[in-house]
């Protein structure tokens, strides 16, 4: 802990304070106004009972009493003096400034503190106070720095009066070592005190602190589980649309789950291999799994004579067909509208829009080509033809697995992104597995 220490010296003479760590110093010297008064009640009390022992143990005559009580008062008005200079000083705020120039301060009016000690007669009361006054600059601008240092200052300075106390412990003698080592005393009592309180204090807080960060987590908690019943929510009408396409056409039988299997296969295949690294993370890879059963989502606005079709279909109604791609993308900004994870959203719409664009440019809507077909676009176009290719169809009979695969190898380059066609075939066992597993 950081500690700030103050070394007087004056011929010779070397005045240790006490060392106080920060922490508690800034507390003590903020404009408390019940500490300062507790202060200043305890520097009187103090100056009390040093007159009462003294009193009572030495002094005899009425004239050492009264030397005492003149003491007392002075030492009380060098109290009341520090609380005003105190309040100057902060509500100037120079205290900084002074803190900086304490060594100056403590040097020149020590100075002179000698220079009047040496002048000292036993005795003298006037010579007495004149010392008392410089040191009562010096305390003042002590006490702003700290409001208890400068009872232990006073007690040190009071020493400095009485040269011949070495010699000498009665009736002075006997009133300055009570305040000396009574303003210490209290000092260390009063530090103690306060690395009790503030241990206390840190104890409080670190509980507070503990039962806060468990509320956080339990809000947190509850926020994302509010939070994942939304999403499941919109998964599941997203999911529950698609079913309803499926159902549509009774021919397509599992082709939502085997297709959104052959993504996940793929995307992970390629990943491995290290292409498109830049891309394909295991969150992008997330997204087109759970997007993918989403790509059909809009022929729920074909009609059943188009979508049902036997033979091929006219110039028009392909037309109408092909409108379930920007359709698609609709539907999911409606039911998405409010999602927060905009990044996955952008992903479905990708692959609603996108799935039926091909690697020369002449697919649809947009005509894309190459790398401007997005990634998870390009993955679900070989899953959906794929699946389409091996499933039976209104239209045509269901061709071999093999005769399948030589379909989509013959289409690299063309329809299909190169590198995904020869991954898409490194993993043929795998989307055999697959096929079987969601077989109709």
């Amino acid at each position: 802990m950081p500690k700030r220490k103050m070394v007087f010296t004056a011929l010779g003479h070397l005045l240790d304070f006490l060392v106080m760590p920060k922490e508690f110093r800034n507390k003590i010297a903020d404009k408390n106004l019940k500490r300062i008064f507790y202060t200043l009640i305890v520097t009187v009390a103090l100056a009390l009972l040093a007159l009462i022992v003294a009193i009572t143990t030495n002094i005899k005559t009425l004239e050492n009493v009264r030397y005492h009580i003149i003491f007392l008062l002075i030492y009380i008005g060098i109290a009341g003096f520090c609380m005003l200079l105190y309040f100057l000083i902060n509500k100037l705020n120079v205290k900084n400034h002074i803190v900086k120039q304490l060594p100056f301060y403590i040097t020149f009016t020590l100075g002179i503190i000698d220079a009047l000690v040496s002048m000292h007669l036993q005795g003298d009361i006037f010579t007495e106070v004149m010392v008392l006054m410089m040191i009562l600059i010096l305390v003042s601008i002590i006490f702003a720095v700290h409001p208890l240092y400068f009872i232990l200052f006073e007690a040190f300075s009071l020493f400095r009066m009485y040269p011949r106390l070495s010699m000498s412990f009665g009736g002075p003698g006997v009133f300055v070592t009570i305040v000396v080592f009574t303003a210490i005393a209290i000092l260390v009592i009063y530090r103690w005190g306060n690395a009790k309180r503030l241990f206390i204090k840190e104890q409080n807080i670190e509980f507070y602190k503990e039962a806060l960060q468990s509320e956080v987590e339990r809000q947190t908690n509850e926020i994302i589980a509010q939070h994942q019943k939304i999403v499941d929510m919109q998964d599941n009408t997203i999911i529950g649309l698609s079913n309803l396409v499926e159902n549509r056409d009774s021919e397509t039988g599992s082709h939502v789950r085997r297709t959104s299997a052959y993504v996940a296969a793929l995307a992970h295949k390629v990943k491995d291999d290290q292409f498109y690294s830049g891309i394909l993370t295991d969150k992008y890879i997330e997204y087109i799994t759970k997007a993918a059963p989403m790509h059909d989502i809009g022929k729920i606005i074909v009609a059943d004579n188009i979508l049902k079709k036997k033979g091929k279909l006219t110039d028009d109604e392909f037309s109408m067909m092909k409108l379930h791609t920007v359709e698609g993308a609709r539907i999911v900004d409606e039911v998405f509208g409010s999602h927060d994870d905009v990044d996955y959203v952008e992903v479905v719409k990708e692959i609603v829009t996108s799935h039926h664009e091909k690697w020369n440019g002449e697919g649809y809507p947009r005509g894309l080509r190459c790398n401007e077909i997005p990634l998870s676009a390009r993955i679900m176009a070989i899953a959906d033809v794929f699946d389409a290719l091996v499933s039976p169809r209104c239209y045509k009979e269901p061709f071999p697995v093999d005769r399948a695969f030589e379909i989509i190898k013959a289409s690299s380059g063309s329809h299909f992104d190169p590198i995904l066609v020869t991954e898409f075939i490194r993993i043929k066992d795998q989307i055999i597995d697959i096929m079987e597993e969601y077989s109709d």
